[in-house]
């Protein structure tokens, strides 16, 4: 099976938003050339496990809808528009917009995410064995497109972690809102028109979308300012050492360790109770909030223990 994954752009900024290293194979076509036919001709004939075709809005459509075919239907073939995340956060804050219209009253942290999928979404949320069901150990979640499901994987129940359950959900929303149009467009079987969510997958385009997505329901920009003001300060924090290096053992100087309380103080301040505190670092430092300036690669698996 080879996946070959197309992406439209229109600027070099769009094609940096992925990160090539996710596939075996990238190919960006920006001209009509026939060193790029003769290239894909040659990429085709090899039938790699992961091909990854950027091309312009310019280049001829067909060319590539043609490359698809030649796998003789040993292709799994996505197209797949690239989000920036400032659309992607738009669509975050309209679904919020949305439901409080439905449920009439304001929406606030913790954000109800199974009254979302289920009122205002119209999608059953169930809870079933993935692993068994896909047959690998990593799924976390799946949205059945045709079907109007949301499945989350029933032993995320098992390690007691709200925060890995509720991001979960979040995240098939993600998927509901920003691709299942793909899905509908591409895959006429209904059975076939499903995303899995599995954490080997994490770095490809629809997942960081999907967690981005996630990122922002949960955590609204706004929210999120409010409490890290009152919890820290307006500026952003940034952090030169990974541990406590302070010369006269003061512990004035902020170091990265720090950050888990830092979370828990702002998920405690900001309402959001159905939030992980690693979820929270992610979110504050993408935010610019926390910045850290060490080398220092931290291990969060034992930092934070289960609260992933």
């Amino acid at each position: 099976m080879t996946n070959l994954a197309v992406f439209p752009i229109r600027t070099s900024k769009e094609c940096t938003t992925v990160s090539p290293a996710t596939y075996g194979i990238c190919l960006i076509i920006n001209v009509h050339s026939d060193y790029y036919n003769s290239t894909l001709d040659y990429l085709v004939k090899r039938k790699p496990h992961h091909l990854c075709i950027f091309f312009s809005v310019h280049t001829f459509w067909p060319k590539i809808t043609t490359y698809a075919t030649c796998f003789n239907g040993l292709c799994q073939f996505w197209l797949w528009k690239i989000s920036s995340k400032e659309k992607i956060a738009l669509k975050a804050t309209d679904l919020i917009d949305n439901f409080q219209s439905l449920a009439k009253y304001e929406v606030k942290p913790p954000i109800p995410i199974e009254d979302i999928i289920e009122r205002y979404l119209g999608l059953k949320l169930l809870y079933d064995d993935l692993e068994k069901i896909f047959g690998t150990k990593d799924a976390l979640g799946a949205t059945y497109v045709k079907s109007k499901i949301i499945c989350i994987n029933e032993r995320l129940f098992e390690n007691g972690s709200e925060g890995r359950l509720v991001f979960t959900c979040a995240h098939e929303v993600g998927h509901w809102v920003l691709h299942r149009q793909y899905i509908e467009a591409q895959e006429k079987d209904a059975p076939k028109q499903v995303i899995v969510s599995k954490r080997r997958n994490s770095k490809e385009p629809i997942e960081w979308q999907a967690d981005y997505f996630a990122s922002c329901l949960l955590m609204p920009e706004k929210e999120i300012r409010e409490a890290f003001e009152k919890v820290c300060a307006p500026e952003a924090i940034v952090v030169k050492n990974a541990i406590n290096e302070s010369d006269q053992g003061t512990g004035e100087e902020p170091f990265v360790e720090q950050w888990p309380f830092i979370a828990a103080a702002m998920c405690e301040a900001g309402g959001f109770s159905n939030v992980s505190k690693h979820a929270m670092i992610i979110r504050l430092q993408d935010l610019g909030l926390l910045v850290n300036k060490t080398k220092t690669r931290m291990d969060w698996e034992t930092i934070l223990g289960c609260d992933l």
